[in-house]
């Protein structure tokens, strides 16, 4: 089931539940990272939650692979999730996926993203 889906199903995560997601998509994140992938589109709707309850990510075509200093300026993405030096169009790298990994934990726990909900 996709996480989007089933954050639905169960409503609202609590502090634990969002910390234990959280927790893991971040572990999925700093393993791309560290094999210097940038996913630039984490979003509930490409996380799959396995029968176990482990996430893993999914539709990674927007990946690129970047040196530890290389920036990129390709606008990918969705807009909700994006970091602002993805939209200023200057150039970004790894950090930006930090950026979309805090969107999704506040819609965890809030239920809507913060900023362009209603966009």
């Amino acid at each position: 089931m996709e996480l989007f889906d089933a954050i639905r199903v169960i409503g609202l995560l609590n502090s634990d539940q969002t910390i234990e997601y959280g927790a893991q998509l971040l572990h999925i994140i700093e393993t791309l990272h560290d094999k210097c992938f940038i996913y630039r589109d984490l979003k509930p709707e490409n996380v799959m939650v396995g029968g176990d309850g482990f996430l893993k990510l999914i539709d990674l075509g927007t990946c690129k692979r970047l040196n530890g200093t290389e920036k990129t300026f390709t606008m990918i993405g969705t807009p909700n999730y994006m970091a602002p030096e993805t939209l200023a169009g200057k150039g970004y790298s790894f950090p930006v996926d930090l950026w979309s990994l805090g969107i999704v934990l506040y819609e965890f726990m809030g239920g809507f993203v913060p900023f362009g909900e209603d966009a």
